[in-house]
């Protein structure tokens, strides 16, 4: 009777010590886990403040985006101020791009919507406005020159590349035959 109220003990005195390993463990995992969720959060907040660091506040011109041509011609008006136009060029050149493909597809999609870009082409055939003409068409050029070494040629054939392109995409209205 007496060894088995001294095994009744030592398992007793095993669950407690298994009983403090779990709470252990419990807490370094939440421990684990409230800083997995800090660095998450800091880093949200970072990824932010990156999109911030493209228009300073106290930017005289803040980028967005044109839905259709009211916007296009209000952002052409703007752009008309060089102050303006200066502070549009360094905007873009921070969008990037891995080459100058990329550049300008980057700033178009950042710049004009799908509908936008559909309603266009470069030379502004097929009942279609011109962007080759355009002040926004200009910096752009402007801003992936400067941030890549790179040919007015090349700038165009991708800027056309795009707009043609901008029916197929979401947003874009489809084709119309």
């Amino acid at each position: 009777m007496l060894t088995s109220l001294f095994k009744i003990e030592d398992e007793f005195h095993d669950l407690q010590d298994r009983l403090v390993l779990w709470r252990r463990l419990l807490v370094r995992q939440w421990g684990f886990q409230r800083r997995v969720l800090f660095l998450l959060v800091s880093i949200q907040k970072k990824l932010d403040e990156t999109g911030r660091h493209l228009e300073p506040a106290e930017s005289p011109f803040h980028l967005k985006q044109c839905a259709d041509q009211i916007d296009f011609m209000e952002l052409e008006a703007q752009l008309k101020d060089e102050t303006n136009r200066r502070a549009v060029i360094a905007q873009l050149q921070n969008i990037g791009g891995a080459d100058p493909k990329d550049a300008v597809r980057k700033i178009l999609k950042r710049m004009m919507s799908n509908q936008l870009m559909a309603s266009m082409n470069l030379k502004g055939k097929d009942s279609k406005s011109a962007f080759d003409s355009t002040l926004l068409f200009a910096v752009l050029k402007e801003a992936v020159i400067k941030r890549h070494d790179v040919m007015e040629t090349d700038i165009l054939m991708v800027t056309a590349s795009c707009l043609k392109n901008a029916p197929d995409r979401s947003g874009g209205g489809g084709r119309h035959k």
